[in-house]
């Protein structure tokens, strides 16, 4: 059994498409879901690294669903503000 970060490991590109080392750009990412989960939920740091990977996924697909509720909210309230001053 090969160990996860493994060179061997066909799950964990080494290379991004332009040659760039994948690992770092992955970290990056991973810590930007982190915080970004941390800062929307009210939550530690330390407890959103222990949610699963799919339980961050939904946590994400609710935060995007709830901002994109609120833009609508946004854009139809100002129509209608725009419509009562003519």
């Amino acid at each position: 059994m090969l160990p996860f970060a493994s060179h061997l490991n066909f799950l964990d590109p080494q290379t991004t498409n332009d040659g760039q080392p994948y690992g770092p750009i992955r970290y990056r990412e991973l810590v930007k879901e982190c915080y970004l989960l941390s800062k929307n939920l009210h939550t530690s740091y330390t407890d959103i690294l222990q949610i699963s990977p799919i339980e961050r996924n939904y946590l994400f697909k609710f935060l995007i669903e709830d901002a994109e509720r609120e833009k609508e909210a946004i854009e139809k309230k100002k129509a209608e503000i725009e419509a009562n001053r003519k």
